[in-house]
């Protein structure tokens, strides 16, 4: 092979290895280049209840204790739909709760789906946390939780950690319902309850008995601003969230009267809930059950059995447990609030509860529930025990002597009975008057008095009247 011809071949192979690495002219196609990852996001829905809040604007601020409300940069934004659900919210990732999420209602666009007018209250908050992401179910604020995201804001104060901001959130829940719960349980959580009836799993007894005491603050709270005259239902409803967050509602924030409204429009606030009307309708605070029920079937994407909404029961119990707000929620200032405390107007810290039913044991009358009164029982707080005869400190159904002081309970031949009024305490047949050896059920008399028993197997006793001394004499 001459020269030219090898580099004619050269030049051929390697333009041949060349597109075949390329792509070009080879049987195999260029790898095709992995997708750019979308960011993964997380979906919330819930929405705004007052009455539920149509076309409302939703924003979620990452947490920020550094920033006024707590409210740092913008998560999210959403809006609620015409049946106030919120529609297209996403949480970037990476996810970091607490959020803050605020709904906030545009005249003119803003309904509520209740009055059909535009909301008496126009801003309400709650809090997205971790564990209301893992429950998956729909997140909602309302005037109640408004009220503990902005207690729990002033009392944890500026620069708070996560941690301290999340006790801050809980003692401030049941804060607010202590004052504003209306008799509604402390054990329904504001954060986690929905204000209506979503298809999620729920008790509709609490569902209704939150709702309740969101329509009954709101009505309260307008009826103060009505009082007042001070022209915003949203800033009367700010101050007296102030007023509550330093303890009570007095009509002072922080030590310095309120110049929003006097203790005269506080007169509202304590009034009787079931006289309530939901503002700027004719609806009673006492048919909130039925009214839910309307708007499940107004709904089409709620589908749940809303019978007992509809047939009275649920509302003769509410109705039945309704009270007024209350101005101090820590009644007996153990710094436990009422809702929670089961002995709200007795100071009890530890909360000791021997029986387990509704009432601690400082103001339960029977604290073992042995339908013994504590007065009359010996044993207040053991269930088996409630009488001590001999008052021995040993009750009667445990006292192997009941009628017998014996607090050691001695029981040498361990029958039913102690010492102390058993007639035999060996169990050897001999009496225990008669025994020399009362508590050896292997001795008997000696009736000589010669030392050796009557019945001592191999004794010298051979008559127990007189001795036979063999080898003595």
């Amino acid at each position: 092979m001459n020269k030219a011809v090898t580099v004619k071949l050269f030049l051929s192979l390697f333009i041949f290895s060349t597109l075949t690495a390329c792509g070009g002219g080879g049987s195999d196609p260029a790898p095709t280049p992995a997708p750019t990852p979308t960011p993964e996001t997380t979906n919330v829905s819930g929405g705004g209840v007052k009455g539920p809040l149509a076309n409302a604007v939703v924003t979620v601020y990452a947490f920020d204790a550094a920033k006024p409300g707590f409210k740092g940069v913008v998560a999210a934004t959403a809006t609620t739909s015409a049946t106030a659900a919120i529609t297209g919210l996403a949480l970037p990732f990476p996810v970091t709760p607490p959020y803050i999420m605020e709904f906030t209602s545009t005249p003119g666009t803003t309904t509520d789906i209740t009055t059909g007018e535009f909301p008496v209250i126009t801003t309400m908050r709650t809090v997205i946390t971790q564990s209301l992401l893992n429950g998956g179910g729909q997140i909602y604020a309302t005037p109640l939780t408004t009220m503990a995201v902005d207690i729990a804001e002033s009392n944890a104060g500026v620069g708070a950690s996560v941690s301290q901001f999340k006790a801050a959130l809980t003692s401030a829940a049941a804060q607010v319902v202590s004052a504003v719960g209306f008799g509604m349980s402390g054990e329904i959580d504001i954060f986690d309850t929905p204000p209506l009836v979503d298809g999620d799993a729920a008790d509709l007894s609490d569902v209704a008995a939150y709702r309740t005491a969101v329509e009954a603050l709101t009505a309260i709270v307008f009826e103060m601003e009505a009082e007042a005259g001070s022209g915003s239902v949203d800033g009367m409803f700010a101050e007296l969230t102030s007023d509550l967050s330093d303890g009570t509602v007095d009509g002072m924030v922080d030590g310095v009267k309120s110049v929003v409204y006097s203790l005269n429009s506080l007169t509202e606030f304590a009034q009787d809930p079931t006289l309530l009307y939901i503002p700027n309708t004719s609806i009673p605070i006492t048919t909130i059950a039925v009214e839910l029920a309307t708007e499940a079937a107004a709904n089409p994407a709620v589908n749940v059995d809303t019978t007992a909404l509809t047939d009275g029961s649920i509302d003769a119990v509410i109705n039945d447990a309704i009270t007024p707000a209350e101005p101090d929620p820590d009644l007996d200032s153990d710094t436990i609030f009422n809702s929670v405390d089961n002995c709200p107007v007795d100071a009890n810290t530890d909360q000791l509860n021997t029986d387990g039913d509704t009432e601690g044991d400082v103001c339960d009358a029977d604290d073992d529930n042995d339908g013994t009164p504590d007065g009359s029982d010996a044993f207040p707080l053991d269930a088996a025990e409630d009488t001590d005869t001999d008052a021995d400190t040993v009750g009667d159904n445990a006292d192997n002597c009941p009628v017998n002081a014996n607090t050691d309970q001695l029981n040498t031949d361990g029958d039913s009975e102690g010492n102390v009024c058993d007639t035999d305490d060996d169990n050897d047949g001999v009496a225990d008057g008669s025994d020399n050896a009362s508590l050896d059920p292997n001795s008997c008399s000696d009736t000589d008095a010669d030392t050796c028993d009557d019945c001592s197997v191999g004794s010298d006793d051979f008559g127990p009247l007189s001795d036979q001394l063999i080898g003595n004499d």
